[in-house]
């Protein structure tokens, strides 16, 4: 399967399908934008032609037309105006938001079922940018940007039409110069789009840097990195200012030529027009008419002009959200995406998901001759490996010598570039991977914690529990009674169902009971952001708990117990084996005493399995195996 390339993300065809997508999703909210937007239109061209009637016949002494009849005949247009004004308004606003929504549901329903394969390939920062920057791009441009562009081209025309008809020569006059203008910015299209797409990506590039300084904000510190950061942090903002000053330096551009041919425009008007009605060839309600339909239409040529540089905008956006949405997709694939937005379409992708096979239980592993290989380097090469139930297998190796990337393979983390794994028997493939990976209790090299409360880190909710869950939360965020960041002396009220008796035992098995009991509302205690009340060994130890509660057919540790003494490992390791004498178990570790009661270790160097077998073998046979343990023995006396 290929990554998408530049040129199909570029297509006006497949750019117009994401717009038509999102508005089959807010078609009767579209229909209502229409309506509105005509009774506008209407009201606007409407509205001259009323003054123009009411001057000329309050210049006519014969006429019985009052000027209190002509002052409430104004005002009634102009407030029938700005009611339907203000509803359009509205409307678009909220449609707006619906199309925020709704793109922001969609791109991160993708996010969320991506491997890390597709996390190499973009950075945090740029993913920030592509979900708010552009999303909030996208959202106005297709629904106010269109709607906009919509009103000025209709009110554009209606002008034309009733200038047009009040005099011929007049309105050429006019609209040579402003057209030219509109010509001009149509002309330098392709500019604007390389302009959008250069400050997108200058964006991008500061919230890596700032997504970059907090998540290392223990490192700059101690290591007094302060001022580098500071300056690689200015660095990128020059950059960022030159490509904003250059878009801000053309858009300074348009403007003054486009206030010139304005006012180049109105003086035409007043010579021109101003001779016909001296001569008679005009009269004067016609003149004003024809000046209110000028500065109408100049109104509203602005939006019209800048609608063909904000959409290049938008469509800069779409094609990076495009990007996202097909990563790692091949062309034919592409095509069968009728619809982005369709909910029905989504639906019909995750039952071709529910048709795969569902394993309540892992019976066995079996990785053949599996290569995995990042930005052309090779991480993993040729792995055979087989795991059956009840093995408790050992893994060591040097740093960077491809253990936890084997164990990311194995979780169905990573997907190989080469090779076949096989889960009971069954292609992984075949498999449905939200089944397979409920099975697995996996304790990665960090720690992670929400902030929440202890239990809430061991129990996490199922995905009903999980919506109930997302409404208490949406209660707290946008009621006042949310608190982003809760003292530690509020007791956190637990809102989904678990089962006790597991939940001590899970405790148990991780050792933490004495420092559940050492906190003030033991369980409930909220452990901060990423738990940073909590010392490394108790992190670690709730990791371990979350992994037992759920009772997997397969254990992985990935040098999850570094901050445990010996002694606390090997008593938490005895009782999750002892509770759990049909799971898989792997232990991967650099600590080799760790490890020697395995009933295999596997010794890895350079992406490959270099040794395999116990510990007494190991020693034998492997001389590398016998020089890490030697090392690691000299090393603790």
């Amino acid at each position: 399967m290929t990554t998408i390339a530049n040129n199909d993300t570029n297509s006006f065809k497949v750019k117009f399908n994401y717009i038509v997508s999102l508005w089959k999703e807010h078609k009767y909210r579209i229909l209502l934008l229409i309506f509105l937007s005509l009774v506008n239109t209407t009201a606007n061209t409407v509205y001259p032609l009323i003054l123009r009637y009411i001057i000329d016949s309050l210049g006519n002494p014969t006429g019985s037309f009052s000027l209190q009849n002509a002052i409430a005949l104004l005002i009634a247009a102009s407030v029938i105006a700005a009611i339907f004004y203000s509803s359009l308004q509205a409307n678009r606003v909220f449609t707006n938001l619906s199309f925020s929504w709704k793109i922001t549901l969609v791109i991160l329903r993708w996010l969320l079922k991506q491997r890390k394969k597709f996390f190499h390939s973009f950075s945090h920062g740029e993913l920030l940018t592509r979900v708010s920057d552009d999303i909030e791009k996208i959202s106005w441009q297709l629904c106010s940007g269109i709607f906009r562009f919509f009103d000025s081209l209709s009110i554009i025309v209606f002008s034309l039409i009733f200038m047009f008809g009040f005099s011929l020569k007049l309105t050429l006059y006019v609209i040579i110069p402003l057209f030219l203008v509109v010509f001009i910015m149509v002309l330098f299209d392709e500019t604007w789009e390389k302009l959008f797409e250069k400050l997108q990506e200058k964006i991008s590039s500061v919230n890596n840097i700032i997504e970059k300084a907090f998540s290392s904000i223990k490192v700059i510190k101690s290591c007094r990195m302060e001022y580098f950061s500071e300056k690689e942090f200015h660095q990128i903002m020059q950059e960022r200012k030159k490509s904003e000053l250059k878009l801000a330096f053309f858009h300074g551009l348009w403007h003054a030529l486009d206030l010139f041919a304005n006012q180049f425009s109105l003086l035409l008007i007043i010579f021109f027009g101003g001779k016909m009605v001296i001569a008679k060839q005009m009269s004067l309600g016609t003149f004003v008419a024809f000046l209110q339909y000028f500065y109408l239409m100049f109104d509203y040529l602005y939006s019209f002009a800048y609608f063909f540089i904000d959409i290049n905008r938008a469509f800069v956006s779409i094609k990076r959200h495009l990007e996202i949405l097909w990563y790692g997709k091949d062309k034919g694939e592409m095509k069968n995406d009728r619809s982005l937005f369709d909910e029905k379409d989504i639906a019909e992708l995750e039952n071709l998901s529910n048709k795969k096979i569902k394993i309540n239980e892992i019976d066995s592993i079996t990785l053949k001759n599996v290569y995995l290989k990042i930005d052309q380097r090779t991480i993993l090469e040729d792995i055979n490996l087989t795991l059956k139930k009840g093995d408790i297998i050992g893994i060591t190796g040097e740093i960077g010598s491809g253990k936890s990337m084997c164990m990311h393979v194995i979780a169905a983390l990573e997907e190989i570039t080469e090779g076949n794994i096989y889960i009971n028997d069954i292609p992984i493939d075949k498999i449905d991977i939200d089944y397979y990976q409920k099975n697995i209790g996996f304790v990665f090299q960090e720690p992670s914690l929400f902030s929440v409360s202890i239990k809430e880190n061991i129990i996490l909710p199922t995905t009903v529990e999980q919506e109930n869950y997302f409404l208490i939360y949406n209660q707290r965020k946008f009621l006042k009674n949310y608190l982003p960041l809760k003292p530690l002396a509020i007791k956190d009220d637990f809102q989904f169902e678990f089962d006790s008796e597991i939940l001590n035992k899970s405790i148990e098995i991780a050792a933490l009971e004495d420092d559940i009991k050492s906190f003030a509302f033991g369980l409930d205690t909220l452990v901060g952001p990423q738990g940073y009340t909590l010392s490394g060994g108790q992190k670690e130890r709730i990791t371990i708990a979350r992994a037992v509660y759920v009772n997997p057919s397969l254990f992985i540790f990935d040098d999850s117990t570094r901050s445990l003494d010996y002694e606390t490992e090997q008593k938490v390791i005895s009782s999750i084996r002892k509770n759990n004498s049909n799971a898989i178990i792997i232990i991967v570790t650099q600590r080799i005493r760790s490890i020697t009661f395995t009933d295999k270790i596997l010794l890895f160097e350079k992406g490959k399995i270099s040794a395999s077998g116990n510990h007494q073998q190991l020693l034998r046979k492997s001389i590398r195996y016998k020089h890490l343990f030697e090392k690691e023995t000299l090393g603790n006396s």
